[in-house]
């Protein structure tokens, strides 16, 4: 499952920044590699744990994790929006 939230972008803009690579960063911060690789390619979110952790290397974790639930908040305002303009075209066939 995919998740699209661009974080997984600005996390490997911030580690080339500050010289990392993905297998040092996750070294640096004591979660393993490939957890920390799925995040990085947003195969996974940015859970609340790696967050956390990501002070270790210079990064606030906590700005991209609330970041990360705004994009999920809106994502899912407009899944609701449709949801209820389709619900309301199917209610008003089925008066007919």
């Amino acid at each position: 499952m995919s998740h699209p939230n661009g974080i997984g972008a600005k996390l490997r803009t911030m580690l080339r920044a500050r010289g990392l690579t993905v297998y040092r960063a996750s070294k640096a911060m004591d979660i393993r590699n490939n957890e920390f690789y799925k995040t990085v390619n947003e195969t996974n979110p940015l859970t609340p744990a790696t967050a956390a952790r990501l002070h270790r290397i210079g990064i606030d974790g906590r700005a991209l994790y609330l970041e990360q639930a705004s994009l999920k908040l809106e994502r899912y305002e407009k899944a609701e929006a449709v949801l209820l303009d389709v619900t309301e075209r199917l209610c008003r066939t089925d008066a007919k």
